[in-house]
């Protein structure tokens, strides 16, 4: 995650690079979700919210886009499949009860 964010810093406003990182950012904090710490709510939360507002720029920076499996639609697609995983929904319950 550390990496992801580095890179993100150095290449904002590359298509792939901020596209990718985007999913690692998501799958790292599903992963940390899945054992879910109170401790590391806060952590948890922001890096999911992070990670759909960089799937976000992707989409911004679309027009660098090579890989023709890839589409505007699938983006907005995987984010919002994203926000309609049962892991997100119960995370931010989880959240918003603890506050």
């Amino acid at each position: 995650v550390s990496e992801a964010r580095k890179v993100l810093k150095q290449y904002p406003n590359h298509f792939e690079i901020v596209y990718e990182c985007g999913e690692i950012l998501y799958h790292s904090a599903l992963e940390k979700a899945n054992f879910v710490n109170l401790d590391q709510k806060d952590e948890i939360v922001s890096q999911l919210l992070s990670a759909v507002e960089v799937l976000e720029k992707a989409i911004s920076l679309f027009d660098q886009n090579t890989d023709r499996n890839i589409s505007k639609e699938v983006i907005y697609q995987e984010i919002e499949s994203k926000r309609q995983l049962p892991i997100w929904k119960s995370t931010m319950c989880l959240i918003l009860m603890t506050v």
